[in-house]
Order: C-alpha cells, then sequence, then structure tokens
C-alpha cells in the first residue's frame, strides 16, 4: 500500500483501507494467494498526489498487478495505490518511507 503524507494520518488509514479494498475486488484471486501463502503487507507514504501518480507510472510499466483509489470527497485526487509486487519489483520502492511512522528521536525507540 502507498498513500499520501499529505493527508492526515486518519485519512491516509482510510485510504488505504479503500485501496486494498479495491485490489480484493480487483484481483480475488491474487487476495487469496497473499493470504494463504505470503501475508506481507507494507504500508509506505509519499509526499503528494504527484508523487503517487509517480509510482503509478513506474507501476504500469511492470506486469505487477496494481489498483488505485481515487477519493470523491478530495475532488477526485489519486490517494492510495495498492499492487501486489515481486521482491525485484519492490525494490523500485525501497526509498521510500513506512507510512504513519513517528519520527524516532535520537536513541529512542518510535
Amino acid at each position: 500500500m502507498i498513500t499520501r503524507s499529505d493527508l492526515s494520518p486518519g485519512m491516509q488509514l482510510a485510504q488505504a483501507v479503500h485501496a486494498g479494498t479495491q485490489f480484493v475486488l480487483e484481483h480475488p484471486e491474487l487476495a487469496r494467494y497473499w493470504e494463504d501463502e505470503w501475508k506481507n503487507l507494507v504500508c509506505l507514504q509519499v509526499p503528494s498526489e504527484d508523487d503517487l501518480l509517480d509510482v503509478l507510472r513506474v507501476l504500469t510499466g511492470t506486469d505487477a498487478p496494481y489498483t488505485y483509489f481515487i477519493e470523491p470527497d478530495l475532488n477526485g485526487e489519486h490517494t492510495s495505490v495498492a499492487a501486489l509486487l515481486t521482491e525485484t519489483q519492490a525494490k523500485a520502492f525501497k526509498g521510500l518511507k513506512l507510512s504513519l511512522r513517528a519520527s524516532t528521536p535520537k536513541g529512542g525507540v518510535a
């Protein structure tokens, strides 16, 4: 899942759930595979809608199954993406930060 960090934490969570639900509806056989075999879920963030659109452009260049969510309450903005990626495909996004992660104080634990 990839959401936008320019949205409030509650909105980020809701948008990730929207994208995840849409992915399950569009790819039920892959949702079952994920549940039965993989079980890894990573939630990442990008700073803005433009950055999320960049993510979609990268995904379009792969054979990875993905979906995105457009929020009607935000004037049709793209808010989140859900994708099932291989380890190789996921490397394209390794620079993204984890979603909803608070800054960790030096020497502290978040």
